[in-house]
């Protein structure tokens, strides 16, 4: 039996749709977004659809920025410790 496909809800589509036009550069980094009564005309949505989708916008961009800060302490730690490392093998080769 084919699995259904799974459907997307309004609030996500239009989470996907401002997305996409974030990352093709429509709406620029620091520039806001356009009314609230802009985007429901323009997307033909609701208002609580336009609301939801900007909520679940919000958290996928906060998921992101989380993980991107995790992956750089982590690179940071990394290389503190192989300095850390490389100090404590020149320091024992000084003691020998």
């Amino acid at each position: 039996m084919p699995k259904a496909i799974p459907r997307s809800t309004i609030p996500e589509l239009v989470a996907g749709k401002l997305s996409a036009s974030i990352i093709e550069k429509q709406y620029l980094p620091g520039a806001y977004l356009p009314s609230e009564r802009e985007l429901i005309k323009e997307l033909e949505v609701g208002r609580s659809s336009l609301r939801e989708g900007l909520q679940i916008l919000a958290e996928a961009f906060l998921k992101h920025n989380i993980c991107t800060a995790l992956i750089r302490l982590r690179r940071l730690r990394n290389g503190l410790m192989g300095i850390l490392r490389r100090q404590n093998s020149k320091a024992l080769k000084l003691n020998v």
